[in-house]
């Protein structure tokens, strides 16, 4: 899960390391630079949740739809990132500002040759509504259109197209990967 945490000055002195027990094993997903003390979003690993301060859902299912794809992460981070070297933010606004830089990145990748699509229904165990995924072509299948995607765990699914919000455009760029 993703959690909000502040930054201390490291044990041992040098630099700076999140501000939790040892036992705590992390990933830094992004952080502000300019805030006072400095804090930042991790991934956190725990067994309970309670101490620390929970991302809003809408960025949580953003981050994660954007893992599906590194590039989408990457550019996300780095562009938050580069915000908050010229930008003071509170908690709360920089969760929304980093949430329409997600959608802004995912918006963009739309016009790549692999299409970055909106689930609309559940497929139990992999599958889930209102989450991205990598849809990588269309075809016909005994009169149904169909499209192949990629799951978290990287086989390739085909499903109806239907289960996916895809536009004409976004049709025609997969049907071409057929």
């Amino acid at each position: 899960m993703y959690y909000f945490v502040n930054w201390r000055k490291s044990l041992d002195g040098e630099g700076i390391e999140p501000d939790l027990p040892e036992d705590i094993g992390f990933t830094l997903v992004t952080d502000n630079r300019n805030s006072n003390p400095r804090w930042g979003i991790f991934e956190l690993r725990l067994e309970e949740d309670g101490k620390y301060e929970l991302i809003s859902d809408l960025l949580v299912g953003l981050l994660d739809s954007a893992s599906r794809f590194p590039p989408i992460y990457a550019i996300s981070k780095y562009r938050m990132e580069k915000e908050t070297k010229s930008n003071k933010f509170t908690k709360m606004e920089f969760d929304a500002r980093f949430c329409e830089i997600i959608k802004v990145c995912i918006d963009e990748c739309k016009s790549k040759q692999y299409v970055f699509a909106k689930a609309r229904e559940d497929e139990i165990g992999y599958l889930y509504a209102n989450e991205y995924y990598w849809v990588l072509r269309s075809n016909n299948e005994n009169g149904k259109l169909v499209v192949s995607w990629v799951s978290d765990d990287y086989y390739i699914y085909q499903i109806p197209a239907s289960n996916f919000e895809l536009s004409i455009d976004e049709l025609c760029i997969l049907e071409k990967n057929a």
